[in-house]
């Protein structure tokens, strides 16, 4: 009850005094207007006041008190109504004047509360709006998830067409990662499932329906707009299509057992589905550390899940050798033939530039997923960027020695391990194609004014969601030093972009072989 005293005196505070109503959400537009005076004249709260959605419960969080609620951001009125549960004896009141609007209430996370008074006891919560959809997840025992599936219910909430919905299924849930299970707020595998435990699908925030998710709890990120910029602009550079398609991001705001668990990103896996696989002959893999295997111990290799940093994610019916493409890539970084697998140099200058202008230095060998098409008498291979909070300037560590142990330090241009040794052993026709497609990228897609206006968009879109998630989880970042802001952002992007320019200038020049300088 602390907390929920808390969350009154802080919305009283940006309480004025009205007589009447603003827009208001159905249900709630009876009600009187109460003033800050009333207010301090009310018996003492006792209890919550309970609000619904038809026969289904509203996100409330257990701590605050407080109810979240979707609507939808481009529309003008408050969407769909809700259910005040009234008891006997009670008059209701709310605190939202003829000054309260939709817009406000989305765009500044303005909320009001809701009184319920009868001669000796008082009822109150408070209500907010959000412009993103709402997960809220029961787990069965009331824990949190561990490693291993646990079985749970997910409710959706979403505004559309007027109308505030709520999808419900049962789900298994588990954690995920491996750096972010060490951290206060983790990331976590939604499996859709039918009432018998079979697979079922589910669309979350306009993405494809699916039966498998990732909630991905951007913790180490301040801005909590890197990962989807940086999803983004691969998928503005990607020219290869879906065969070299990387995962997107969707904003949500997160309950788990009744507590508000933050602004988290729904992503899709990237998985047979994602990059359209050959159901007989297609081969995907994941890489999910630097531990890189080499050509031999990938050639006898009999495991048909992982070898050393390698996962098999997926391997079509007819492949009987899942290993030899991945063997041929690590031939080529070792300066060798790739043998029967073939590298797509659009796709390698492509992906090489992407992860200069993103920085991403956790991504120049791991946390890539690499797909390989069967085509002819071989395969070709393209590599598909993940898992991206370490991009823009974002590292480990703001020691001048060293970023995060991928032996890239502070200040260097990223170089990508397989466009690196493309350069290397590049030729003059290799190297202009690389010149085009700079150029034609700095006249569309990379443009400092264009992908700072996104970022601002992205950051505005979720200003008051993560005002919410910094109070709920006020550790979370990197810590001091690391890059927190949008201008963090534009700074590291303009520098890039710079050395970019001056590094594909000189394509072809002896001390372009010395990349990270």
């Amino acid at each position: 009850m602390k907390r929920i005293a808390m969350w009154i005196l802080c919305l009283m505070a940006a309480i004025m005094p009205h007589a009447a109503q603003g827009d208001m959400i159905r249900g709630l537009k009876e009600l009187p207007v109460i003033s800050v005076e009333e207010i301090a004249q009310l018996p003492k709260v006792t209890g919550e006041v309970t609000l619904t959605l038809g026969n289904h419960p509203l996100p409330r969080d257990s701590e605050t008190g407080h109810y979240l609620i979707p609507q939808d951001a481009g529309t003008r009125h408050f969407d769909g109504s809700v259910r005040l549960q009234k008891q006997e004896g009670f008059t209701y009141y709310i605190t939202a004047g003829d000054e309260y609007t939709k817009q406000d209430a989305l765009a500044r996370g303005t909320g009001f509360m809701i009184f319920g008074v009868s001669e000796t006891e008082c009822l109150a919560s408070g209500v907010i709006f959000t412009s993103l959809p709402v997960l809220m997840i029961d787990t069965q025992h009331g824990a949190l998830p561990g490693e291993e599936d646990e079985s749970g219910f997910l409710r959706l909430y979403s505004a559309e067409n007027g109308t505030i919905r709520c999808e419900e299924t049962p789900i298994e849930i588990n954690l995920r990662g491996n750096t972010s299970k060490r951290l206060p707020k983790q990331s976590y595998r939604v499996k859709i499932v039918d009432e018998h435990g079979e697979k079922d699908n589910l669309s979350i925030a306009g993405l494809r329906s699916d039966d498998d998710w990732i909630l991905n709890p951007m913790y180490t990120d301040t801005s909590k707009v890197r990962e989807k910029l940086a999803y983004e602009l691969w998928a503005a550079m990607n020219s290869s299509g879906q065969r070299a398609q990387s995962s997107r991001l969707e904003y949500a705001e997160l309950y788990i057992d009744g507590r508000y668990w933050g602004l988290y990103g729904v992503q899709e896996r990237i998985d047979r589905k994602q990059v359209d696989a050959s159901k007989r002959s297609g081969i995907l893999y994941k890489i999910a550390a630097n531990d890189r295997p080499t050509v031999e111990e990938l050639l006898l290799c009999e495991n048909r899940e992982a070898c050393r940093g390698m996962e098999l994610v997926y391997a079509g019916a007819m492949v009987t050798d899942p290993w030899e493409p991945a063997a041929g890539l690590i031939r080529y970084l070792d300066g060798g033939e790739a043998g029967k697998t073939r590298m797509v140099l659009e796709n390698i200058i492509d992906y090489g530039l992407w992860a200069m202008v993103t920085q991403a230095h956790d991504c120049h060998f791991k946390n890539q997923y690499i797909h390989c098409a069967y085509e002819g008498e071989g395969y070709v291979m393209y590599k598909i960027p993940w898992d991206l909070n370490h991009t823009f300037g974002d590292c480990w560590s703001t020691e001048a020695t060293e970023s995060n142990n991928t032996e890239y330090y502070i200040g260097d241009l990223v170089v990508d391990g397989v466009f690196g040794q493309l350069v290397m052993t590049g030729n003059d026709a290799v190297y202009d194609m690389i010149r085009s497609r700079w150029a034609q990228l700095r006249g569309g897609a990379v443009q400092l004014e264009d992908i700072m206006a996104r970022a601002q968009a992205i950051f505005d879109s979720i200003l008051p969601a993560l005002a919410r998630d910094n109070a709920r989880w006020p550790e979370g970042g990197m810590g001091e030093g690391n890059s927190m802001s949008l201008k963090d952002i534009e700074v590291s992007l303009r520098d890039a972009l710079e050395r970019i320019d001056e590094y594909v200038a000189q394509l072809g020049a002896p001390e372009t072989e010395e990349a990270g300088e």
